[in-house]
């Protein structure tokens, strides 16, 4: 009894390290790495088809021990496990591929579909002569938010000040804020702003902090925007000064008549 429980013991980790390579496969097929996917998965069939090859063979142990009584060759007696095996092996190796298959359509594609979506649209906006660009939302840690790296694949420079701000704003209400990761970049003459996904955030960032009388106590990003496209080479932008006035140096600025 000793051998055999250490037989199951063998075969069982088998099965389980089979398992493991089946599945780190799948991550590394899902993801693109073909040729080390392909090696594991190679390595996870054969495994796996020479398990059940072995737990055939002690299974029926009975009747080889028959069937050599009776002259069968050792060839005859494991040709029908080495069919079993190979055929266990194979519906793996098909079912692995079927939920590679799953997992690509569900998972992967619609995170690729979204980055190459929002990046083409960004580009096309900026190539459509738009000089100022803002997103909304997609900057967390779900898998689906991809805005900030979309955003950062069509950039010409990096702006993270804007970012910084919008976090140091957001930190006035809640700790969470340094899990967002908005981003600002350049991309051309066109400024491109990652903005939060709630309305509440989104005037909070913009328009900054004041208190009751009105004083800013925490400058919102909007009041650098201007002066960033006048800087990039784009039109010359004023706001509204009761809700964010924009800021300038006094050589930048231009009567406000004459604006636009």
């Amino acid at each position: 009894m000793a051998v055999h429980r250490a037989d199951v013991l063998r075969d069982g980790r088998a099965l389980w390290l089979a398992g493991a390579l089946l599945a780190t496969a799948i991550v590394l097929l899902a993801v693109g790495s073909w040729i080390p996917g392909v090696v594991l998965l190679v390595v996870a069939s054969t495994l796996l088809i020479a398990n059940t090859i072995r737990l055939s063979i002690f299974a029926r142990r009975r009747e080889i021990e028959v069937m050599k009584l009776v002259g069968a060759t050792d060839w005859f007696i494991r040709w029908p496990f080495v069919l079993e095996g190979v055929m266990v092996g194979f519906i793996g190796g098909t079912l692995a591929v079927l939920l590679l298959g799953v997992l690509k359509v569900a998972v992967i594609d619609p995170l690729a579909d979204d980055f190459a979506l929002i990046e083409d649209r960004l580009n096309h906006f900026v190539d459509d002569g738009c000089d100022l660009i803002f997103t909304t939302g997609g900057t967390g840690l779900t898998p689906d938010d991809v805005t900030p790296e979309a955003t950062l694949a069509v950039a010409d420079k990096v702006m993270p000040g804007f970012g910084e701000q919008m976090r140091q704003i957001s930190l006035q209400f809640v700790p969470t804020a340094i899990l967002s990761r908005q981003v600002a970049v350049i991309r051309g003459q066109a400024l491109i702003i990652n903005l939060p996904g709630q309305p509440k955030s989104i005037k909070e960032t913009l328009e900054g902090l004041k208190d009751p009388s009105g004083k800013s106590l925490v400058h919102g990003i909007l009041a650098a925007v201007p002066y960033c496209v006048d800087l990039i080479g784009g039109p010359y932008i004023e706001t509204r000064e009761d809700v964010v006035k924009a800021f300038r140096p006094k050589s930048a600025q231009r009567p406000r008549s004459a604006a636009g």
